[in-house]
């Protein structure tokens, strides 16, 4: 999962979506709500990692699709971070 933008991490508001995935398996939060969160520019700025496990290749990559969708506009509720004075 991809942060479009840094700031206050308020929540996850498309979470339950993204759990709903019939290959969801886990997710590690790197990120909770009411910490500082940055915009991801490598591996190391990833909010989270979700893991998608099933029998069926198809449904994973299926969910895969669908979860890069979901990290799209609304997954992050974000507080802009004040200027730097």
């Amino acid at each position: 999962m991809v942060a479009p933008q840094s700031g206050n991490l308020l929540g996850y508001p498309k979470m339950e979506q993204l759990r709903g995935l019939e290959s969801f398996h886990a997710q590690v939060l790197n990120v909770q709500p009411g910490g500082q969160i940055h915009r991801s520019v490598d591996d190391w700025t990833y909010p989270m990692r979700v893991y998608l496990v099933h029998e069926q290749e198809s449904r994973v990559m299926n969910d895969i699709l669908t979860a890069r969708y979901l990290d799209g506009d609304g997954f992050y509720q974000v507080e802009p971070s004040p200027p730097a004075v």
